[in-house]
Protein backbone atom coordinates (compact mmCIF):
# COMPACT_ATOMS: atom_id res chain seq x y z
CA UNK A 1 0.00 0.00 0.00
CA UNK A 2 1.16 3.54 -0.71
CA UNK A 3 -0.27 6.96 -0.10
CA UNK A 4 -1.93 8.27 -3.25
CA UNK A 5 -2.49 11.87 -2.20
CA UNK A 6 -3.62 14.04 0.67
CA UNK A 7 -6.60 16.15 -0.30
CA UNK A 8 -8.23 19.19 1.17
CA UNK A 9 -11.98 19.77 0.96
CA UNK A 10 -12.47 23.29 -0.36
CA UNK A 11 -15.47 25.61 -0.64
CA UNK A 12 -14.27 27.72 -3.58
CA UNK A 13 -12.11 25.80 -6.05
CA UNK A 14 -11.02 28.87 -8.01
CA UNK A 15 -9.84 30.74 -4.90
CA UNK A 16 -8.17 27.64 -3.50
CA UNK A 17 -6.51 26.83 -6.81
CA UNK A 18 -5.08 30.35 -7.05
CA UNK A 19 -3.88 30.11 -3.43
CA UNK A 20 -2.13 26.74 -3.84
CA UNK A 21 -0.64 27.66 -7.23
CA UNK A 22 0.98 30.68 -5.58
CA UNK A 23 2.02 28.78 -2.45
CA UNK A 24 3.50 25.77 -4.24
CA UNK A 25 4.78 27.78 -7.21
CA UNK A 26 3.38 25.02 -9.41
CA UNK A 27 0.61 24.21 -11.82
CA UNK A 28 -1.67 21.23 -11.19
CA UNK A 29 -0.81 17.95 -12.92
CA UNK A 30 -4.49 16.91 -12.93
CA UNK A 31 -7.56 19.13 -13.05
CA UNK A 32 -11.08 17.76 -13.48
CA UNK A 33 -13.34 20.75 -13.99
CA UNK A 34 -13.87 22.59 -10.69
CA UNK A 35 -14.17 19.29 -8.79
CA UNK A 36 -10.63 17.93 -8.34
CA UNK A 37 -7.09 19.26 -8.68
CA UNK A 38 -3.82 17.44 -7.94
CA UNK A 39 -0.33 18.88 -7.63
CA UNK A 40 2.92 16.97 -8.12
CA UNK A 41 3.81 17.67 -4.47
CA UNK A 42 1.19 15.11 -3.36
CA UNK A 43 -1.53 17.60 -2.48
CA UNK A 44 -5.00 17.61 -4.03
CA UNK A 45 -8.11 19.77 -3.72
CA UNK A 46 -11.69 18.45 -3.73
CA UNK A 47 -14.82 20.59 -4.11
CA UNK A 48 -17.79 18.63 -2.76
CA UNK A 49 -20.15 21.33 -4.05
CA UNK A 50 -19.39 20.20 -7.60
CA UNK A 51 -20.96 16.81 -6.88
CA UNK A 52 -23.92 18.44 -5.15
CA UNK A 53 -24.53 20.65 -8.20
CA UNK A 54 -24.53 17.58 -10.46
CA UNK A 55 -27.11 15.88 -8.23
CA UNK A 56 -29.29 19.01 -8.22
CA UNK A 57 -29.07 19.03 -12.03
CA UNK A 58 -30.38 15.45 -12.05
CA UNK A 59 -27.01 13.90 -12.95
CA UNK A 60 -27.33 11.06 -10.44
CA UNK A 61 -26.02 8.67 -13.12
CA UNK A 62 -22.51 9.85 -12.16
CA UNK A 63 -22.73 8.18 -8.73
CA UNK A 64 -23.87 4.95 -7.14
CA UNK A 65 -26.57 4.94 -4.48
CA UNK A 66 -24.10 4.43 -1.63
CA UNK A 67 -22.24 7.61 -2.65
CA UNK A 68 -25.49 9.58 -3.00
CA UNK A 69 -26.55 8.46 0.50
CA UNK A 70 -23.16 9.47 1.92
CA UNK A 71 -23.28 12.83 0.13
CA UNK A 72 -26.67 13.58 1.69
CA UNK A 73 -25.41 12.66 5.18
CA UNK A 74 -22.10 14.57 5.12
CA UNK A 75 -21.86 17.87 6.98
CA UNK A 76 -22.51 20.83 4.71
CA UNK A 77 -19.09 22.32 5.41
CA UNK A 78 -16.14 19.97 5.18
CA UNK A 79 -12.88 21.55 6.24
CA UNK A 80 -9.68 20.04 7.56
CA UNK A 81 -8.98 21.87 10.80
CA UNK A 82 -7.89 18.65 12.51
CA UNK A 83 -5.02 18.03 10.08
CA UNK A 84 -1.98 20.27 9.82
CA UNK A 85 -0.09 20.23 6.55
CA UNK A 86 3.62 20.79 7.09
CA UNK A 87 5.67 22.24 4.24
CA UNK A 88 9.47 22.46 4.38
CA UNK A 89 11.39 25.27 2.68
CA UNK A 90 15.10 26.05 2.32
CA UNK A 91 14.89 29.54 3.86
CA UNK A 92 12.02 30.34 6.22
CA UNK A 93 12.57 34.12 6.23
CA UNK A 94 12.67 34.25 2.44
CA UNK A 95 9.45 32.21 2.18
CA UNK A 96 7.72 34.36 4.80
CA UNK A 97 8.60 37.50 2.85
CA UNK A 98 7.47 35.90 -0.44
CA UNK A 99 4.09 35.02 1.05
CA UNK A 100 3.74 38.50 2.57
CA UNK A 101 4.27 39.99 -0.91
CA UNK A 102 1.78 37.58 -2.47
CA UNK A 103 -0.81 38.40 0.21
CA UNK A 104 -2.70 35.17 -0.50
CA UNK A 105 -3.75 34.43 3.07
CA UNK A 106 -3.40 35.33 6.73
CA UNK A 107 0.10 34.72 8.12
CA UNK A 108 1.04 34.17 11.74
CA UNK A 109 4.26 35.45 13.21
CA UNK A 110 7.32 33.20 13.00
CA UNK A 111 7.18 30.86 15.99
CA UNK A 112 10.10 29.17 17.73
CA UNK A 113 9.87 25.99 19.78
CA UNK A 114 12.99 24.69 21.49
CA UNK A 115 12.18 21.55 23.43
CA UNK A 116 14.92 19.28 22.04
CA UNK A 117 16.25 21.61 19.35
CA UNK A 118 15.19 24.94 17.82
CA UNK A 119 12.23 24.58 15.48
CA UNK A 120 10.97 27.62 13.59
CA UNK A 121 7.70 27.82 11.70
CA UNK A 122 4.77 30.02 10.77
CA UNK A 123 1.20 29.31 9.79
CA UNK A 124 -0.56 30.37 6.62
CA UNK A 125 -4.33 29.98 6.31
CA UNK A 126 -5.92 28.97 3.01
CA UNK A 127 -9.26 30.41 1.75
CA UNK A 128 -11.18 27.79 3.76
CA UNK A 129 -9.32 28.56 7.00
CA UNK A 130 -7.16 25.43 6.87
CA UNK A 131 -3.84 26.05 8.64
CA UNK A 132 -0.63 25.24 6.78
CA UNK A 133 2.57 25.03 8.80
CA UNK A 134 5.70 26.17 6.97
CA UNK A 135 9.10 25.39 8.45
CA UNK A 136 12.76 25.58 7.53
CA UNK A 137 16.12 27.03 8.51
CA UNK A 138 15.77 30.46 10.12
CA UNK A 139 18.48 32.89 11.17
CA UNK A 140 17.87 34.90 14.32
CA UNK A 141 20.07 36.80 16.75
CA UNK A 142 17.78 36.42 19.73
CA UNK A 143 15.20 34.03 21.10
CA UNK A 144 11.91 35.24 19.65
Amino acid sequence: MRLGTVYICVQDMRASLAFYRALLQAEPVIQNDDRWVSFEQGLSLYARDYDLRLVLQGRTDCFNQAYLDELRNEPVSLTNHSVIFNFEVDDLQEEYERLQRLNIGQLSEVYMVNVHHPYYYFNLFDPDGNPLEITGPYQTTEME
